[in-house]
């Protein structure tokens, strides 16, 4: 397998870990209180990530200079993105989480061009019209046991917030490589997260929940975090940001079909037609992407 064939498997690995970590954790959140969920599944994944470059005997120092970009990439996109999934995820259906989250590529569409200094292009603004509009169908029409405007929205505030998380990084992971910049991420984002999180994670020290809880919160550090963010990072920085985030459209595929296979989740017909048209916005700006 190619080069180009290596990285579009690690852009489609990264979806499939997110995806199938969110099932997962809105399962247990009966279990486990999702602010403790949110609190502890970055500082597992920082910390496993920093066991495995110290066993790797791998530099992990960050010049002076680069601290400002990782504060803001770490804190604002990690630290938000992490905050919104998993508060949204308690507040509204894996469904609607799967393809509210899955309008990333779509504000990519619209901000990636801004930053770069050119106009989005008007393919990519049908895109994202076309899709917005399927948003709109998929939040009014029901369906999702568990569903909330308010949960809804934070989704949305996630999805934004990762596209900050993919473009800000960029240089530093050419710089100290994938590896080092996700797990210092991992731990800027904490500096966000525990203030919000610390008084849910020690109750929850206090009275632990079952194993099978704590197995599905490792499950989301290692493979939802780690891992995918791991993977993502270096998709973007082969791919570039605006190519790479056209992936998430696996979302919507990977975590529906888990919904439904594991929490008996049934979409609506008009959620089906919103979900049609969210994701040929989101084909709409791939396509522009493919041909650009």
């Amino acid at each position: 397998m190619g080069r180009g064939g290596v990285v579009n498997l690690a852009a489609m690995g990264s979806v499939v870990c997110w995806a199938t970590a969110a099932p997962f954790a809105k399962y247990i959140f009966d279990q486990f209180p999702a602010m403790a969920y949110l609190g502890l599944r970055p500082f597992i994944a920082a910390a496993v990530a920093f066991g495995a470059l110290r066993m790797r005997r791998m530099d992990v120092r960050i010049g002076r200079a680069a601290w400002r970009r990782l504060v803001v990439a770490g804190g604002l996109g990690y630290g938000l993105a992490q905050a919104g999934f998993v508060a949204g995820l308690d507040r509204t259906s894996v469904s609607h989480l799967s393809i509210l989250i899955s309008t990333s590529p779509l504000l990519g569409a619209l901000i990636v061009p801004l930053v770069a200094g050119r106009l989005p292009r008007r393919e990519a603004l049908a895109g994202m019209a076309l899709g917005f509009a399927g948003v709109a169908l998929l939040v009014g029409g029901g369906g999702g046991h568990g569903a909330s405007l308010g949960g809804d929205a934070l989704v949305l505030m996630s999805a934004l917030a990762w596209v900050g998380a993919t473009i800000w990084p960029v240089p530093l992971v050419a710089r100290y490589g994938v590896e080092v910049t996700n797990a210092w991420m991992l731990v800027a984002s904490l500096v966000f997260i525990l203030p919000l999180t610390s008084g849910s994670v020690v109750d929850v020290l206090a009275s632990p929940p079952p194993l099978i809880a704590w197995g599905a919160l490792f499950y989301g550090a290692i493979v939802g975090v780690l891992i995918g963010n791991g993977l993502w990072q270096r998709a973007v920085l082969e791919l570039g940001a605006d190519s790479a985030l056209v992936y998430q459209y696996l979302t919507p595929v990977v975590s529906l079909a888990l919904a439904i296979a594991l929490l008996g989740e049934r979409p609506t017909v008009v959620q089906l037609a919103g979900s049609g048209l969210a994701l040929t916005g989101v084909w709409i700006v791939r396509r522009r992407v493919g041909h650009a």
